[in-house]
């Protein structure tokens, strides 16, 4: 059976105190601040970042259209006196009927059946850019708009990013609503309440922050939701398959040509290799991960886990995933029971690869991928960071100078184009920030003692950055590349160590090293999506 409902009747209750298990306690605060516009009824939760016309994964349960209040339940924690206080949002409520719900089922999709799951585990959705939302299924075409990803950001940045942000259409209806996901980083369940005559009366998405504290017990072990499954030794997938509950780690599939080999690697990645050049076909881009192994899960795909069993990331999956098979065409698939394939890397979004800039310049077809440059005295260094942020850091005790203010977007990677545009793009290969500078092919980035200067094959600066107090942003910029430059020091957080990463389709990557069969993982209560 899968994990019980949290009591919501207690969570949605304004000024309701809660103690949590290590005893800190926290106070509840509801914000009414939106009504979502539903033409379809059909409900649609997840990370609003990822939300597109492409998308088939409405919840299976729907209600009558209409326009129905959204409520918020913030989590308060500490005296609101001290520098201590904080607040974080435990959940988000869609009230279909203000009335009472006498029972819970789980929200799921089409070929979910929350029946099947074990205990402990749960259907849900992945967050890696640390939001959640909700939207109807008739509105998905709106999130395609390419001013969308930055209408979220900007409602969250409007907005205090525990409120309720709102993105409305051209008749001022609420289309999205969007919120930070409770801790952050993870995967979180939606459920749905019912009353006595089995109609339904909310959605509800609990972000795993608070818990039914009244008997005692805890809703979740203190594992936590992201646990990994149980791998005893048996449990270790050879030869050019993986079954779900099977792992690897620092181990290997071959196909059965012997011509492709899928890694997973000392360094956290999970790399396709061809063997007979040694190139990476394919990579999950977690190169630095702290990743004990990886594993094939029924909801999660392939997915990896750090060694407390924390789940590091995942390929999806459209439907229950069954088989994992590495073909002899270099395409790694996953297939459910029918043979059916959920998720391939072959037509997987790839974030594109080059080879790693170095020194202080970045030249056409190079990139950063949690890397830095740093100006030739040493004075400035340009950070590509684990948080999907590039930032201009100054190493004399300025601190952050500039930013791409990218750092909710999902760390991908950075590539100056052959065209002369310098790039930013997300786990799934999606530009999200560029200076906006196509059309100058040969330009190389600079990183200098006062800033950042794009010049083009005949020396001409189309885009620059500059930080020296007083001085003005060089012209030639252009309206996207003035709208994401700055002058003044702006905040952002400081870069983490730096590590090269594997590189991506066709570009040379270093051999894995040989896999060693080791013992068994460490057990822990499963939980799926």
């Amino acid at each position: 059976m899968p994990i019980p409902a949290p009591d919501f009747d207690q969570i949605f209750v304004d000024g309701s105190r809660h103690t949590l298990p290590d005893g800190d306690g926290a106070t509840v605060q509801l914000l009414r601040e939106a009504s979502l516009w539903m033409p379809s009824g059909k409900v649609y939760a997840g990370e609003p970042f990822m939300f597109g016309s492409a998308d088939d994964g409405a919840f299976a349960q729907s209600v009558a259209p209409g326009t129905y209040p959204v409520v918020l339940a913030e989590a308060r924690f500490g005296d609101a006196d001290k520098p201590s206080w904080y607040q974080v949002v435990a959940a988000l409520k869609i009230v279909i009927r203000d009335e009472p719900s006498t029972s819970w089922e789980m929200a799921v999709v089409d070929g979910q059946d929350a029946s099947t799951l074990d205990g402990g585990s749960f259907f849900g959705y992945p967050v890696d850019g640390g939001t959640g939302g909700f939207i109807d299924a008739g509105n998905l075409a709106f999130c395609d708009d390419d001013a969308y990803i930055d209408n979220v950001l900007e409602c969250l940045e409007e907005r205090d990013h525990t409120a309720i942000g709102r993105i409305t259409d051209d008749e001022n209806r609420t289309v999205v609503v969007v919120c930070s996901s409770g801790g952050g980083d993870g995967h979180y369940p939606t459920w749905v309440g019912r009353n006595a005559d089995g109609e339904i009366t909310c959605f509800v998405t609990d972000f795993f922050v608070l818990t039914d504290d009244e008997d005692g017990d805890d809703d979740l072990d203190e594992s936590g939701p992201d646990d990994a499954p149980d791998c005893a030794p048996g449990d270790y997938a050879t030869g050019h398959e993986m079954r779900v509950g099977q792992a690897l780690r620092r181990e290997s599939l071959t196909s059965e040509n012997g011509r492709f080999t899928l890694v997973h690697q000392d360094d956290g990645n999970i790399v396709l290799y061809e063997n007979e050049t040694l190139r990476a076909w394919w990579a999950s881009d977690t190169c630095g991960a702290e990743s004990a192994f990886c594993a094939l899960r029924e909801t999660d795909g392939l997915g990896l886990f750090s060694p407390v069993g924390k789940r590091i990331w995942s390929t999806g999956a459209i439907r229950p995933a069954a088989t994992l098979v590495v073909q002899d065409d270099g395409n790694v698939t996953i297939a459910d029971v029918d043979g059916a394939t959920v998720w391939s890397s072959e037509s997987a979004p790839s974030v594109p690869g080059g080879p790693a800039a170095t020194g202080d310049q970045m030249l056409p077809g190079q990139t950063l991928g949690r890397q830095s440059l740093t100006s030739e005295s040493g004075r400035t260094t340009l950070a590509h960071q684990d948080d999907g942020n590039l930032v201009l850091y100054s190493n004399e005790g300025r601190g952050a100078l500039w930013a791409s203010d990218t750092q909710f977007r999902g760390t991908g990677r950075c590539k100056l184009l052959e065209d002369g545009d310098l790039v930013l793009y997300d786990r799934r290969g999606r530009a999200v920030w560029s200076t906006d500078t196509t059309g100058n092919p040969g330009a190389g980035l600079i990183v200098g003692d006062d800033g950042l200067e794009l010049r083009n094959a005949n020396d001409v600066v189309v885009w620059s950055v500059r930080t020296t107090p007083g001085s003005e942003l060089t012209s030639g910029l252009t309206e996207l590349a003035s709208a994401t430059s700055a002058v003044a020091p702006c905040l952002a957080t400081m870069a983490m160590p730096l590590q090269p990463v594997v590189q991506n389709v066709g570009v040379e990557a270093t051999a894995a090293v040989p896999a060693v069969p080791v013992g068994q993982s460490i057990p822990a209560e499963e939980s799926q999506d």
